[in-house]
Formats: structure tokens, sequence, C-alpha cells
């Protein structure tokens, strides 16, 4: 994604928010003058900030250009070590301190919020992998 389209995406985003749910779609139409891709993302982003899966981020982390995140405290959430990165983000091993147990966090990098694609597909890890969490933990009882 060029910084151009990702500057019009942030700013179509934002002015869809300010309005009401009901005229959004008419803004949307007339903004992408026929570029449904654009259309189809700034629609997910919507979707998100609705109250989907990942409305709001468990915990809102600085950036990973920012300070040292190992040792940090993020509500409940404490970062203890860097375990590896790939293309959608960085991970670490953190541990909640409300429930007392090791949890993974991952960052996503920049950009890789934004595809359509790539949030599908970190949803579809998420849940996969709290599944077969609730799998062991249930196997282990």
């Amino acid at each position: 994604m060029t910084p151009e389209r990702y500057q019009r995406l942030k700013a179509l985003y934002h002015a869809a928010l300010e309005r009401a749910p009901d005229d959004r779609t008419a803004l949307l139409i007339d903004a992408c003058l026929g570029d449904d891709a654009l259309r189809t993302e700034v629609e997910a982003l919507l979707a998100g900030a609705s109250g989907s899966f990942l409305a709001s981020p468990a915990i809102d982390l600085p950036g990973v250009a920012g300070p040292p995140l190992i040792g940090s405290r993020h509500g409940p959430y404490v970062i203890l070590q860097r375990i590896g990165a790939g293309g959608m983000g960085e991970v670490y091993r953190g541990r909640d301190e409300t429930l007392g147990r090791d949890v993974a966090i991952k960052l996503l990098t920049g950009l890789s919020v934004l595809g359509v694609d790539r949030r599908a597909r970190f949803e579809r890890e998420a849940r996969s992998l709290a599944a077969r969490s609730a799998k062991l933990t249930k196997s282990s009882s």
C-alpha cells in the first residue's frame, strides 16, 4: 500500500466514523468513485470499530520502534521476552497477572492491520490458538 493510499484510507475511515452508520454507505460510494477495493477496506475497518472481534485491542502498546517493551506493563500484562517476528508483526511472551498465566502477545506492524485479508488471517489465527489452548486446558484438568 502506498503512503498516498494509506492517507486516503485513513481520511475516509475517520470521515465515515463521524457519520451515523446509515449515512456511511453513501459517503463511501461517493468518495471511492468506483474503487471497490478501497471501499471494502474502509468498510472492514468500520466493522471492526463497531464491536467485532478486534474492535478494541486487549492492550494498547506503544509502537515497536518506541521504548523497549521487555519488562513493561500494559494493563494486566507484563512483557517478558521477544519470541519472534514474521510478516504480520512481532510476537512476545507475556504474563497475564490477573489470570496468572503466560500469554502470547502479537504486535501487528503498521500497515498490516489495514489489509482486509491480513485482518481476517489474524482473526483466524487468534481463534485457532484460543480453541487449541482451551482444548489443552480441558484435557489437562
